[in-house]
């Protein structure tokens, strides 16, 4: 099953970016404000190049059939820019060293998409933490962007890719798309820690 594949392959990724301090900081509630909008600002970025290849390869094999409206992410990320008062501010003035370059192979987006939909479910934790501690009240639109709607999303996707026919090179082809994701949100948390 290509879930399991991903999941066994990419728990050591997964160990060390829970480990990173912008992650422990989110997990906890000790973030600032500032901090927060800049890692937000890091993703925004990353999402405006892999929701642009995604709307353009939704209808190609594997993806066709499978990508939901509710998976795309830049509207949530602009509100929670928004609500911190950082909205329509660059990540940073001058080069940022944010740029992400655009994956265009639907397999490879099929494994960016599985990391982003797994990072829900810490991230549903983080956005209670966070909402207790900075004490603001509204809702973390990225980090939990499903509300109690995530169980059976995340149940009804694992299945649709579980179901696909992928030979050993295309689910390799996956992976590579999971690793780039990771390493997003870990390039985005190292330049969010870098102020």
């Amino acid at each position: 099953m290509l879930s399991k594949y991903l999941r066994e392959s990419m728990s050591s990724r997964h160990k060390k970016i829970e480990q990173h301090p912008l992650q422990n900081e989110l997990a906890n509630g000790s973030i600032s404000a500032e901090r927060y909008a800049k890692y937000l600002q890091g993703l925004l970025s990353f999402h405006r190049e892999f929701e642009s290849a995604l709307r353009e390869h939704a209808d190609e094999a594997p993806l066709k059939g499978i990508i939901d409206p509710d998976y795309f992410m830049i509207e949530r990320l602009e509100k929670d820019l928004s609500e911190l008062g950082a909205a329509g501010r660059p990540a940073a003035s001058g080069t940022n060293g944010l740029s992400y370059e655009k994956v265009e192979n639907p397999l490879e987006l099929l494994g960016i998409l599985y990391v982003i939909l797994g990072s829900k479910h810490g991230g549903k934790y983080m956005s209670k933490v966070l909402t207790d501690k900075m004490g603001n009240g509204y809702h973390h639109y990225y980090l939990d962007p499903f509300d109690t709607k995530l169980g059976a999303l995340w149940s009804k996707f694992v299945a649709e890719i579980d179901a696909l026919p992928l030979s050993d090179e295309e689910r390799d082809t996956v992976l590579k798309g999971a690793i780039s994701a990771y390493d997003a949100f870990a390039h985005s948390s190292d330049f969010a820690m870098a102020s």
